[in-house]
């Protein structure tokens, strides 16, 4: 008999940690499929709640279910790693600017170095930011520094932001023996956060579009530092002051005028963004229904790059609040749903590959670079596959923890096809975060890139023990520490924690690498090796690094003009839009996941 697990009474997945429990044998099957709603107590006994659908409540499920899984390694429980665990910035609040506030601000030449800086790393969501608006208050400050510091206060707390951004972005950490790295810039972040006015202050100007750049901004940074829960505050502030002012509806450039109308879009989408992705980061629902937002996308304003990258951004973040709905909404059929859900996913996602495919393609057909910002697009896009995926591997997860051989059905049909494909996508992920990291491109500071490299590794992690065949190569490994190491390198607070929970999930797999037969991993050496073209593009790009480091390598980009194989930016809208039909029209009746307990052996 296998030894009980502690569980929520409420819920479907076991917990340790959790409060209202009861008692579930291993042995058990439990109804699949869908994301618990539990909470957890620290060792403060804090009561947390557990996102359905965050990243990482996936991880501290993981490690519930392999920490209490027979022949578990005796190793201490991973800490939560809740808010502050990184970095917690603290400040005071003041009524007013004073000449303490200007110390070592830099000159008007360093400060537009600085600004450009934090325009290009931002990409397509720096089109929150009011450029003509800013610059005109910003040459009057570098004329009159404490009296327009006084009088702008929240222009002064936006351009704050902007310089504690610019130095994390240009600088590195400052690292003392005894204590973490502290992020360059935090006390510039803290200085305009002590200045920035109650929230019911905010809205004396109609539309308040400068409220919504400071907030939006100022959840930015939180999130950026690993402070989520205060990320989520203020951009649900900067989200009630947007529905108020009604930017969620179409703005007639007749009443308003072309600019504002224009302003009030990308003032909205931008921050609709970033509202959308720390929700669903945090496993929260969002907050508005889609079918209440009319305004037009940025593209209907302007045609530009940024544009086109930002309407992008804005459809990828919808399918995410999607696919959270879906993970954490299956009612009395859990398998129908996710057949359901999933198929809707992947019609969304080959839509939005085509298009992407569309713009992009006019990039490669001239032999020029892409914009840096289409590489985050193209990497959310790979995904959202992931985390579409991630309740089918949680079921996985369990049964073959509770199972002693590996199911034939699950290399088999559709869901074999989505396994697979989910796996290209996480590898994909993982080349185009090596080849930024080749061209010291890498993302070190915003957390969007170590989400990406941390999602991937854990999916990579799980099906490589259990399901091998389908992990094309163990280059993997080595990639995911070298993306780890450049972000180390330069300063991020937060990728520590990331790889030490990695490797922990790597040792409480440890013990079930044994358990796989013969066969499974022979069938894994047949069906990959050297002629996969992402396994040689890890191997080229892994044995660049130890000859020469990453300094000197010229990217993945280089290698298909010799390979011809691998194209990074290929999208697959084909084969989504395939396996979304097969999904429709397979038979699905005898898959595992239909493999379900009656209404006796479920946990109500």
């Amino acid at each position: 008999m296998c030894k009980a697990l502690t569980i929520v009474a409420f819920v479907c997945f076991p917990d340790p940690l959790a409060i209202l429990t009861s008692e579930l044998d291993a042995s058990d099957t439990l109804k699949g499929l869908t994301w618990p709603k539990a909470r957890v107590a620290n060792i403060e006994n804090i009561t947390v709640f557990l996102g359905p659908t965050s990243t990482w409540t996936f991880c501290r499920r993981a490690f519930t279910l392999l920490e209490n899984a027979p022949n578990s390694p005796d190793t201490p429980r991973a800490p939560l790693n809740l808010d502050g665990a990184a970095f917690r910035l603290r400040w005071q609040s003041k009524p007013s600017a004073d000449a303490s506030d200007l110390a070592k601000l830099p000159a008007l030449d360093y400060a537009l170095f600085v600004y450009n800086t934090v325009k290009f790393r931002l990409g397509e969501l720096f089109c929150i930011v009011d450029e003509a608006r800013f610059f005109r208050v910003f040459d009057e400050f570098h004329k009159q520094p404490l009296p327009t510091a006084q009088t702008h206060n929240l222009w002064f707390v936006e351009y704050l932001l902007i310089l504690a951004f610019g130095k994390a972005f240009m600088s590195s950490p400052s690292l003392t023996p005894d204590s973490p790295p502290v992020p360059p810039g935090s006390d510039l972040a803290a200085r305009a956060l002590s200045l920035l006015p109650d929230v019911a202050f905010l809205q004396d100007d109609r539309p308040a579009l400068l409220a919504i750049e400071v907030l939006s901004l100022a959840a930015l940074y939180f999130h950026a530092i690993d402070m989520r829960s205060p990320a989520y505050q203020y951009i649900g502030q900067a989200l009630r002051l947007s529905l108020h002012d009604g930017l969620h509806c179409r703005v007639s450039d007749e009443v308003v005028g072309p600019d504002l109308a224009a302003r009030c879009s990308n003032t909205w989408w931008a921050m609709y963004v970033l509202d959308q992705e720390i929700t669903a980061g945090l496993g929260c629902p969002p907050a508005v229904p889609q079918n209440s937002i009319t305004a037009p996308l940025p593209v209907v304003f302007s045609s530009s790059v940024s544009a086109k990258a930002l309407t992008l951004r804005t459809r990828l973040s919808r399918l995410v609040s999607s696919i959270s709905n879906f993970s954490c909404g299956f009612d009395d059929d859990p398998a129908q749903d996710f057949v359901k859900n999933t198929t809707a996913v992947l019609h969304s996602l080959a839509e939005l590959s085509r298009d992407l495919d569309e713009v992009t393609s006019s990039f490669k057909a001239g032999g020029g670079e892409l914009p840096q910002m289409f590489y985050n697009i193209t990497i959310s896009h790979h995904h959202c596959i992931v985390l579409a995926t991630r309740p089918l591997v949680m079921w996985l997860l369990f049964r073959s923890i509770s199972s002693s051989q590996p199911n034939a059905g699950w290399r088999a049909g559709p869901i074999a096809t989505l396994l697979e494909t989910s796996v290209r996508s996480a590898t994909t992920m993982l080349l185009m975060l090596m080849d930024l990291a080749g061209r010291d491109m890498l993302e070190t500071f915003l957390q969007s890139q170590l989400e990406y490299a941390f999602s991937s590794a854990m999916l990579l992690s799980i099906l490589s023990v259990f399901l091998p065949v389908y992990v094309p190569s163990q280059e993997w490994r080595q990639a995911v520490s070298i993306v780890f190491e450049k972000m180390a390198m330069k300063g991020n607070v937060v990728v520590g924690l990331r790889r030490a929970e990695l490797e922990h999930l790597e040792t409480l797999l440890e013990p079930h690498r044994h358990i796989l037969s013969l066969a499974a991993q022979s069938e894994s050496n047949q069906q990959t090796g050297p002629n996969d073209p992402r396994a040689q593009a890890f191997q080229d790009f892994v044995a660049s690094h130890v000859n020469g480091g990453l300094e000197q390598n010229t990217g993945i980009n280089g290698w298909n003009d010799s390979h011809g194989e691998f194209d990074l930016f290929a999208t697959d809208a084909a084969d989504i839009l395939a396996l979304a039909q097969e999904f429709e029209q397979g038979d699905l009746s005898t898959s595992f996941i239909f493999d379900l307990p009656g209404p006796d052996h479920v946990l109500q």
